[in-house]
């Protein structure tokens, strides 16, 4: 427990020790700052930034602040600008204190917040219309799938009708013809039968030989109606599955760019 308890000790001198010299820093920054000794903030700010421990949303604001105005006093406008940026990104409804600030920063200040907040406008916007036509995309693929599955067993069902359900204008042309291959392998069939019976029920010697005629003629016709039935069943199914294609889509990517800053927002 004593040792639990020193070791606790420890961890507190430590911290209050860090905590005491990053405000000693801090406290240097603003001295620095009110001597306008730009130069020094510049590089006292940069070293406090760069140190992990800084809980305070005030200090950080009060420091970036700092920086950004003495950027902008040294002539490095650019640097002022995106320092800003980075305090309103903290704080988006920041406003610099006229009593401490000048006239001509605030001037040059205000564009640059017009233009962030404008930013994340459209960001917002932008993301928006983005999942909305995500949404849509997705809802595209569900419609597409079920499409395809309706169309599969339509065209197992009756070759044709897939294609037609598929917008296919040529599914009309393998729907007549299927009917037609179909109507004609059933009326064969039939014929053929009604044919062999006569064949295997006369008894005339003489009309054997033309019977017999009849019903090879009416079976090689069958025959040939079924294999031209079932070559196109199988055309018009591999057809269906593997050369049907639709239209391509794709998802949407937004891009974002704004005159006078660019940058990336992560909100």
């Amino acid at each position: 427990m004593t040792k639990y308890f020193r070791f606790s000790f420890l961890i507190f001198l430590l911290s209050a020790q860090y905590l005491q010299g990053q405000n000693a820093d801090f406290q240097t920054l603003r001295d620095a700052f009110q001597e306008n000794n730009y130069q020094t903030v510049i590089a006292l700010s940069d070293g406090l930034l760069n140190k992990p421990g800084i809980t305070s949303v005030d200090t950080l604001i009060s420091i970036l602040e700092m920086k950004a105005v003495s950027l902008y006093a040294v002539g490095e406008v650019d640097s002022s600008k995106f320092t800003f940026i980075e305090l309103l990104k903290i704080d988006p409804g920041y406003e610099p204190d006229p009593s401490n600030i000048s006239p001509k920063i605030i001037d040059f200040f205000n564009p640059v917040k017009n233009d962030f907040t404008q930013i994340v406008i459209d960001n917002k916007s932008n993301r928006n219309e983005s999942e909305n036509l995500r949404a849509e995309f997705e809802r595209s693929k569900i419609e597409m799938k079920s499409k395809i599955t309706g169309s599969v067993w339509r065209s197992l069902i009756f070759p044709g009708w897939g294609h037609i359900y598929r917008d296919k204008y040529y599914g009309w042309f393998i729907a007549v013809a299927n009917a037609a291959l179909l109507g004609g392998s059933i009326y064969f069939t039939l014929h053929t039968n009604t044919l062999e019976n006569n064949y295997l029920s006369a008894s005339d010697k003489s009309m054997i030989e033309q019977k017999y005629k009849d019903f090879n003629s009416a079976y090689k016709i069958r025959n040939g109606l079924y294999i031209a039935y079932a070559a196109l069943w199988i055309f018009t199914q591999t057809d269906i599955l593997f050369f049907t294609d639709e239209p391509d889509s794709a998802p949407l990517q937004f891009g974002l760019s704004h005159s006078g800053l660019t940058l990336r927002i992560a909100l």
